[in-house]
């Protein structure tokens, strides 16, 4: 019965592919901590369409929808939960690895930290890593310019990026500079990220 279900049923975590048979790594499966991971039971065998989650170690869940499920890892590097059909069988067992929500990074022009930066746009984002397996979003609440050429320090927000563009504009070739924001991430905290780039 086991064997049937991973055949028969796809799982998806927040639109990703999270299991589709027995042979996917474990590394496929990852839960972040202090995140709302979304876990949605797709194309069910009529015979398990009641079936449940049910946390077994370090995991909380709550269903959320028909066959959706919100799953928040505790303090543990792994996470194990049941999937039990109607009659409270086990029709599996799937361990998640627990990882800390991974650290936003600071785009300038669509350039990482320790770029260097030639065509001046207006562009101020965040982004995540590219070995992140979810789809998260951050926002710029506010940056701040330091430099040691010209204009010291200046602040703003992302709709405030004109005087931001100009500055580094202006900066002679080789200067770098820092650009600070605050960003609230997927776990609603702010964190201060800082990258540095060198005006080319």
């Amino acid at each position: 019965m086991k064997t049937l279900f991973f055949l028969t049923t796809t799982v998806f975590l927040s639109g990703w592919t999270l299991l589709q048979d027995e042979n996917m790594m474990d590394s496929d499966k990852i839960l972040y901590r202090g995140y709302q991971n979304v876990l949605e039971l797709k194309d069910l065998p009529k015979q398990e369409s009641n079936m449940e989650l049910v946390g077994i170690d370090n995991i909380t869940i709550k269903k959320s929808e028909s066959n959706s499920y919100i799953l928040n890892p505790g303090a543990g590097k792994t996470a194990k939960i049941e999937l039990r059909s109607q009659k409270g069988d086990v029709l599996g067992v799937v361990v998640f690895k627990v990882h800390n929500m991974p650290k936003p990074e600071l785009y300038f022009c669509n350039q990482k930290s320790g770029s260097e930066v030639s065509q001046i746009c207006l562009a101020l984002r965040v982004d995540f890593p590219d070995d992140c397996q979810l789809k998260l979003n951050a926002n710029i609440l506010k940056w701040e310019y330091q430099s040691n050429s010209g204009v010291n320090s200046i602040m703003g927000t992302t709709t405030e990026l004109d005087s931001l563009a100009n500055l580094v504009r202006d900066l002679p070739t080789g200067t770098e500079f820092t650009i600070m924001a605050d960003v609230m991430g997927p776990d609603s905290k702010v964190r201060k990220i800082a990258g540095n780039w060198i005006k080319k």
